[in-house]
């Protein structure tokens, strides 16, 4: 993208409305999981829900940050020699549940991850609380769902983009 294609962009996000962040994330975005083991809690997995865009519009990403504040970090990553510069947003927390709300009527290709990332978010507790074996397996399946979504092998069907139908249904 050059510099005239960055700023015409720019200029429609800043009347950015969510359709177009939608489309953006289900282009540019991905919605998933991110998994550690907490030593303190014995090896424990944590779960973590994110959603990140890399681009390397960083006036773009900006603008996306800005709309939803905290909860959000924008950093640069590392790039390749000879390639442009990339940045990443990444979003959590408060300003992930307020950006899966605002996507959820809108996004086409990765609704299937915004389903699973939210209904993590839903067995979320605050603190170091001993969880139950169910919400540990839940938490594990929703997990290896998202990551089997966002492989290169995943290929959306009508079976699976309910949106699709409700599209048809318009012609």
């Amino acid at each position: 993208m050059d510099r005239n294609q960055a700023y015409k962009q720019i200029n429609q996000m800043v009347n950015m409305d969510i359709k177009y962040l939608a489309g953006f994330i289900d282009g540019e975005g991905w919605i998933g999981i991110a998994r550690t083991k907490d030593i303190m809690a014995g090896g424990v997995p944590r779960y973590f829900p994110e959603c990140r865009i890399t681009n390397t519009a960083l006036e773009i990403l900006e603008k996306i940050r800005d709309m939803y504040g905290v909860g959000t970090h924008l950093r640069k990553v590392k790039k390749n020699k000879g390639s442009k510069e990339m940045y990443q947003l990444k979003f959590y927390g408060s300003a992930l549940r307020k950006l899966l709300d605002d996507l959820k009527p809108h996004i086409i290709i990765k609704a299937e991850q915004l389903k699973k990332v939210t209904e993590i978010m839903n067995t979320m507790t605050f603190g170091r609380r001993k969880l139950s074996q169910e919400i540990l397996e839940k938490r594990e399946k929703l997990y290896h769902d998202c990551r089997y979504l966002n492989t290169p092998n995943y290929v959306p069907t009508e079976a699976n983009l309910p949106i699709l139908e409700a599209v048809r249904d318009l012609d």
